[in-house]
């Protein structure tokens, strides 16, 4: 074993030790930012209109990871605003929410920690139905719920068709267990750890895929950090009683966004789909997936579809 493999494991064990002496809270709803303080100030005020059980005890955690705009001012001014017991802010200067969001998980102290990007608006019952789903299901170590689509202008067309894309996800009415030899996992967008499941999962310390970058928009960060969880041994789920709206700005609907978000997604997918590959192939598994995507582009040029300017 090398050293720097013992370096890794040293860091590793540490990670898992410090999460056990952290978690001492209920929940945190982890908020990671970049430069988008109009936004998390809906976000928090959504956080601040939930309705939790009295005995719950959770907090709010922003990471700003280097802004430069007014995200220290909106997070001061709800500070004093006691529908918010426990918020702070801490920073990580190193750009991009896979970083952000390690840091988050390293400083925040609940049992679970519950990814609300700063574009989310949460129902009011949403940290309530993520504790009773996390009591119900003690072997889920993440799950995801039902969330919508909420366009701040009228949307194209083509970013209707691929609102999955966007982090719209409806498995259906009931809960279900995401399939143990799949490759499917929810999206990030309201995704809630368990934090005995992160830290055995190695993601902190192991994480490869950068995910959300300013300059590069990478993918598969969240479901790696899902697949991980699932190879450590736990169970990862969707459960439609959590409800989100993800607020979608007019510069995400366009042509050329989409083209740069699908990019990243096909960069991730031969790593996403060595971790989940039933078959121990997943150069064939790619090949086969990569045959039906492109098939479902083709029928939807066909149909006319694709004719839209950037």
């Amino acid at each position: 074993m090398g050293a720097q493999e013992l370096v890794s494991r040293s860091a590793e064990s540490e990670w898992v030790r410090a999460a056990d002496r952290a978690a001492e809270l209920d929940l945190t709803m982890l908020i990671c930012t970049h430069n988008k303080a109009r936004l998390l100030d809906r976000a928090l005020e959504s956080i601040a209109d939930q309705v939790l059980p009295q005995a719950a005890v959770w907090e709010v955690l922003v990471v700003e990871n280097r802004c430069t705009d007014h995200t220290r001012e909106v997070v001061r001014r709800w500070a004093r605003d006691e529908r918010i017991p426990r918020l702070r802010c801490v920073s990580e200067p190193r750009l991009g929410v896979a970083f952000a969001r390690k840091r988050g998980l390293q400083e925040s102290e609940g049992r679970l920690v519950g990814f609300v990007d700063d574009d989310c608006l949460l129902a009011p019952d949403w940290a309530e139905q993520a504790l009773r789903f996390a009591r119900v299901h003690p072997r889920a170590g993440a799950f995801g719920g039902r969330n919508e689509l909420s366009w701040e202008a009228p949307p194209t067309r083509i970013a209707e068709l691929y609102g999955e894309s966007l982090a719209r996800q409806d498995l259906g009415d009931g809960p279900r267990e995401m399939p143990v030899n799949g490759w499917r996992m929810p999206v990030g967008a309201g995704l809630v750890l368990r934090r005995e499941a992160i830290a055995t999962s190695g993601w902190v310390d192991r994480g490869v895929l950068r995910a959300r970058h300013p300059r590069n928009l990478g993918a598969g960060e969240d479901a790696e950090i899902a697949l991980r969880i699932r190879s450590a041994g736990w169970q990862v789920w969707y459960s439609p009683e959590l409800r989100l709206r993800h607020v979608i700005p007019p510069g995400r609907m366009t042509l050329r966004y989409l083209r740069r978000l699908h990019r990243g997604f096909g960069r991730a997918d031969v790593f996403l789909r060595s971790l989940a590959s039933p078959s121990g192939h997943p150069r064939l598994d790619g090949i086969a997936w990569s045959a039906g995507v492109l098939l479902d582009v083709l029928r939807r040029f066909r149909e006319g579809y694709l004719h839209y300017e950037d």
